[in-house]
């Protein structure tokens, strides 16, 4: 795809152990997060690459998660990283189960 498109993202995140996680959403252009049907992260808007971060705390188990992108023109680039403690790192795929349709 080269410009003016958008896609979203549906699935499940796994949970290993409860705790606060943060999450930062980087795009150029915009994106949303949701976790659970909760807008978690909404960096919406025409921008180069930049990033939007947020705290929430979430129990063991599978949750619900949404990621959505648009792109108009220039760079494209969407990535969903966590942090418990240490430094983000990008969600490994192992921790989704994406739907398919």
């Amino acid at each position: 795809m080269e410009d003016n498109f958008a896609i979203t993202f549906e699935g499940f995140l796994k949970i290993e152990e409860e705790a606060n996680y943060h999450f930062r959403l980087l795009s150029d252009d915009g994106s949303r997060l949701i976790i659970n049907d909760s807008l978690v992260i909404d960096h919406d808007g025409t921008h180069e690459m930049t990033a939007k971060e947020e705290e929430i705390p979430l129990a063991a188990g599978y949750h619900k998660i949404k990621i959505e992108y648009f792109q108009t023109g220039g760079g494209k680039s969407v990535s969903l990283q966590w942090r418990v403690g240490g430094e983000y790192q990008i969600i490994p795929y192992t921790a989704f189960v994406f739907l398919q349709g």
